[in-house]
């Protein structure tokens, strides 16, 4: 999802943009209720302005605590540029409600800097307080690479 602050670094640092999509999946949530299973999510916030935004969500996967999320985020990243992440995990009640389980704050060039741009975090319930494990969240980043070249094919059909 680019936004007026990420075009403008694209001008400002045209040769250090690449552009990455990042995973999440987590282990071993628990469940802000006790008593029932865990229906989670993750939402990504970026800091802009000593801000955080949400960015975008992934989809709910219901009762597990292991979630392996499908949904990418889109994301540009600038070598030259700290680009602090907030990562939120929610549980969705029966009635509809979203309950926070806990977050994790990084960079965008500390999970490109770690080996196989893969990295995993314990889940605070508070994380400048650094307390409440509620369990674990995998980010990896995968960068996009695009190609101009031309595929030429031949089809041929018989009946």
């Amino acid at each position: 999802m680019t936004n007026k602050r990420e075009s403008r670094l694209s001008v400002l640092y045209p040769g250090e943009r690449q552009d990455v999509e990042v995973f999440v999946s987590c282990r071993d949530l628990k469940s802000p209720d006790f008593f029932r299973a865990i229906n989670p999510a993750v939402s990504l916030y970026i800091q802009r302005n000593g801000e955080f935004e949400l960015n975008d969500s992934t989809e709910r996967i219901r009762a597990t605590p292991n979630p392996d999320f499908k949904k990418a985020f889109a994301l540009e990243f600038f070598f030259a540029v700290r680009q602090e992440l907030k990562f939120v995990v929610t549980d969705s009640t029966a009635e509809g409600l979203e309950k926070p389980v806990g977050e994790i704050v990084t960079s965008l060039g500390q999970i490109m800097g770690h080996p196989h741009q893969t990295i995993t975090f314990e889940v605070k319930k508070d994380a400048e307080k650094n307390i409440g494990h509620m369990g674990k969240l995998t980010i990896r980043a995968e960068r996009l690479n695009y190609s101009s070249d031309l595929a030429r094919m031949t089809m041929k059909a018989r009946q």
